[in-house]
């Protein structure tokens, strides 16, 4: 993985209490926003904010699961 994208991972995962932008993200990763979303796009296919986006759902989800099965 790109050392930048993988900058842009570790802020992402550490924020996903946040909403965050494209301006936040190529900001910490040290990219241009086109080239974040190209790179984003290699490594995930996908654009970093529905990364982000996806990341914050299966966290949400589990812990939806975890309040159900106690």
């Amino acid at each position: 993985m790109n050392p930048r994208v993988r900058l842009a991972v570790r802020f992402i995962k550490a924020n996903l209490h946040h909403e965050l932008t494209v301006d936040e993200i190529s900001g910490v990763a040290g990219l241009k926003h086109s080239r974040l979303f190209e790179l984003f796009q290699f490594e995930f296919r996908m654009a970093p904010l529905r990364y982000h986006r996806m990341l914050r759902l299966e966290k949400a989800s589990g812990r939806l699961r975890n309040t159900l099965d106690k």
